[in-house]
């Protein structure tokens, strides 16, 4: 930082909820300060400590404290939406253009904010950690203003009100259906007690089979040849095999822990089907504000279990243009997380690289000097990228050129080196398709391994002539 500005940090505005209320607005300044009109005994009934504490620090550009000859910091333990609102207003009274505010949660979580007068943007905490010097929360207001000043700093992504709605509702979604499916381990757990083995024949206890021996065994039932005699549809084991994995004990405590957990499952599936309805309706509104009006009947073309109530691939296809769920692996469910995550307006990444190392798809290579430095793995967990993963690795036995993709990749690195990277095509193909409107063409599998037959070709004419060699077919003499 420049040396002829050494801002004084021994000024404090301390804001009640009081004055919010009664005076939100002081008038009295001094050399650019605020100053604090609380009275002594309304400082003592300020509201400092309640509720969440979030404390926050600010410092203005260099040139503005150097025309105020000051610098400036603002200790707030008020509301996180209060706090925006009345940083702002002093904004505009202290005649400030912006300021930058490092946010101190209470659950050591880092929030860096930039605030001006006309807006406000929230910043990669990433990209601001390397203060110099003695770490202090006054040098990094310094630091994250220096570093903006330069240019080094840009918004992080926040897509737009209704899809942040939208985004609420499935994060919500995701985790109930991770409840329920919790209670199912329980329910598992509850029969290996009693040892009845009914989830080793039948694949899905959930299912219509198994709800209906459910509700037996509580209903007080044991006969084994009378629970095996209602699974009903397409059970692929036999009727013996089933009444010999039913044949258990009568423990009290693991038939309590079962029906505990099957009425929990079924108040998860519940709400679930309640989430759904909610997203239906959001849905509709979006679609009438931001949709292209050409909402038609698609049939789902993906069956998953943990599908939607309703018909959401319509919706889907009218708000983003094209219908995602063509794509190779990606169901309406997916299709819905991965638009509530990103949104529909692809021109906030200026390519499929910036995309792609936005979702943590890439390699995260550190070069110096053309050498590889470092290849560690970046610490993000974005929940689009994870969609995309969830998709890719469905796709390991699929007969199609995605699949065949996918093994080759996995005969290179591994599982989890062939999900990244085929994950990372998918969501190529998602950023083209809602960025230039484009729908899924996908091409052949047999026009797939012939390029990569000729790709290697290649790659083997190039070795050879390195060595000073030719290549010539097997027929040839």
């Amino acid at each position: 930082m420049d040396e002829s500005y050494k801002p004084k940090f021994t000024k404090y505005l301390k804001i009640s909820l009081y004055e919010i209320e009664h005076d939100p607005v002081p008038t009295e300044t001094h050399r650019g300060m605020i100053i604090n009109r609380q009275t002594p005994h309304q400082q003592d009934r300020s509201f400092l400590g309640r509720g969440g504490v979030t404390q926050q620090q600010s410092c203005p550009p260099q040139e503005e404290a150097r025309r105020l000859d000051c610098g400036v910091k603002l200790c707030w333990h008020l509301d996180f939406l209060l706090l925006l609102r009345q940083v702002k207003g002093i904004l505009k009274m202290t005649q400030l253009e912006e300021t930058y505010v490092l946010s101190l949660h209470a659950k050591a979580v880092k929030i860096v904010f930039w605030i001006s007068a006309r807006s406000c943007g929230q910043v990669n905490a990433q990209h601001v950690k390397n203060v110099s010097g003695r770490k202090t929360d006054v040098l990094d207001c310094q630091w994250i203003q220096q570093l903006h000043s330069y240019g080094l700093l840009s918004a992080s992504f926040q897509p737009e009100d209704m899809i942040r709605t939208l985004r609420g509702y499935m994060r919500h979604r995701k985790n109930l259906t991770q409840a329920y499916s919790t209670q199912i381990l329980h329910m598992q757990k509850a029969f290996e007690q009693l040892n009845i083995k009914l989830h080793n024949v039948i694949t899905d206890i959930t299912g219509k089979s198994g709800q209906l021996i459910i509700n037996a065994i509580l209903d007080g039932e044991r006969d084994p040849e009378r629970l095996a005699s209602l699974a009903v549809g397409r059970v692929k084991a036999s009727k013996e095999e089933i009444v010999l994995s039913l044949e258990g004990t009568r423990k009290v405590e693991p038939l309590f822990e079962l029906r505990q957990s099957y009425e929990l499952y079924l108040i998860y599936k519940q709400k679930i089907t309640d989430c759904d309805t909610q997203i239906q309706k959001h849905m509709e509104e979006l679609a009438g504000e931001n949709g292209t009006g050409k909402c038609q009947e698609i049939p789902r073309r993906v069956y998953s279990k943990n599908r939607f109530s309703f018909n959401a691939t319509p919706y889907l296809a009218d708000i983003v243009g094209v219908d995602l769920t063509r794509i190779f692996g990606i169901s309406e469910v997916c299709a819905m997380e991965i638009v509530s995550e990103v949104g529909v307006d692809m021109s906030k990444w200026p390519s499929e690289r910036q995309f792609t190392s936005w979702l943590n798809l890439c390699p995260h290579n550190r070069i110096s000097g053309g050498k590889l430095l470092k290849n560690k793995k970046k610490k993000s967990k974005n929940k689009a990228g994870q969609a995309f993963r969830m998709a890719a690795f469905a796709l390991q036995r699929s007969d199609h050129y995605l699949g065949a993709f996918y093994r080759r990749m996995k005969s290179k690195g591994g599982a989890l080196f062939a999900t990244k990277a085929t994950a990372r095509k998918l969501a190529v193909i998602f950023y083209h398709m809602v960025g230039s409107q484009l729908e899924f063409n996908p091409i052949s599998l047999e026009e797939y391994e012939k390029s990569h037959a000729d790709r290697k070709l290649t790659y083997l004419k190039r070795q050879a002539s390195k060595l000073g060699l030719e290549l010539m077919p097997a027929g040839d003499s």
